[in-house]
């Protein structure tokens, strides 16, 4: 795991961060992560985005659609620099990396993180477009750059103040959540 480990994880668009992947049932979660956090249900987490000012069925992870979500608070001792995992009948199907950090998982140590094509936290938009294209759904919320959404690659990148902070993973194959993106966001 990345805390003790040599290795630093990679990031696969649409399948996984280390030994953490789409799909992976809650249990084995759990062993991955070495805690599962604070859970909600869909509604409790629908309330936190809308108390916060955000209109939830315009993110993401409520298009895709889950039951549960796990989240991580600053003092869990996890595995992984995770914010938050989605659930859908107890399966991940969206995750939240964040390079925000925690006491196990500061910023220059996430920087070390990076995804299967090169791309990791801190870099610019620029090399964004350079690795993965300029074919993306952007949303804007928030006091963000943007989440740029690679809906077919599954994988979203958040900017803020010009740096890449966190990276969404979620089901690359599905055409009706690319439809629900293209129609809810900006194209490129």
């Amino acid at each position: 795991m990345f805390p003790n480990a040599t290795t630093i994880p990679t990031i696969n668009a649409g399948r996984s961060i280390g030994n953490l992947y789409i799909g992976l049932d809650k249990k084995r979660v759990l062993s991955v992560m070495g805690s599962k956090g604070l859970e909600r249900d869909f509604e409790e987490e629908r309330e936190i985005f809308a108390n916060f000012g955000y209109k939830p069925e315009a993110h993401a992870q409520f298009i895709i659609g889950f039951d549960s979500v796990w989240q991580y608070q600053e003092s869990d001792e996890i595995n992984l620099p995770i914010f938050k995992i989605y659930f859908k009948q107890d399966k991940i199907v969206y995750i939240i990396i964040s390079s925000y950090g925690s006491k196990f998982f500061d910023y220059e140590r996430c920087k070390r993180i990076i995804t299967e094509k090169g791309l990791g936290f801190g870099d610019k938009i620029e090399k964004m477009q350079t690795l993965y294209g300029t074919e993306f759904v952007r949303h804007q919320f928030g006091q963000y750059d943007g989440d740029f959404i690679y809906g077919e690659e599954g994988i979203s990148f958040v900017f803020d103040a010009g740096e890449l902070r966190v990276i969404y993973l979620f089901e690359s194959d599905n055409p009706e959540t690319i439809s629900k993106f293209k129609e809810n966001y900006s194209q490129s």
